[in-house]
C-alpha cells in the first residue's frame, strides 16, 4: 500500500486549484450557467455556449456539476 496520503499525492502531481472547474467561473457566467440548468437548458447546449465564450475545455460531465451547486 502506498505510503502517502491523498493530499499529498494531490499535491506532487499537479494539482493547482482546489475545487471544480465550474467553480473557477466568473459570478456571471455561473449564474446564467445555474439559471439555465433551472429552466431546462440541457448541458449540450450549455457546453456549447461556454465552448462560444472561450471555454474551450468545457465538456458536457463538468458542466452537469451546476446542477449541485448553489446559485451565487
Amino acid at each position: 500500500m502506498a505510503s502517502e496520503t491523498l493530499e499529498e499525492f494531490a499535491a506532487s502531481n499537479g494539482r493547482k486549484l482546489p475545487g471544480a472547474w465550474i467553480d473557477q467561473l466568473p459570478d456571471e457566467v455561473f449564474n446564467q450557467c445555474w439559471d439555465g440548468t433551472n429552466n431546462g437548458i440541457g448541458k449540450i447546449m450549455m457546453t456549447k455556449w461556454l465552448q462560444s465564450l472561450g471555454y474551450a475545455d468545457a465538456t458536457h460531465g463538468k458542466v452537469a456539476a451546476f446542477t449541485t451547486r448553489a446559485r451565487r
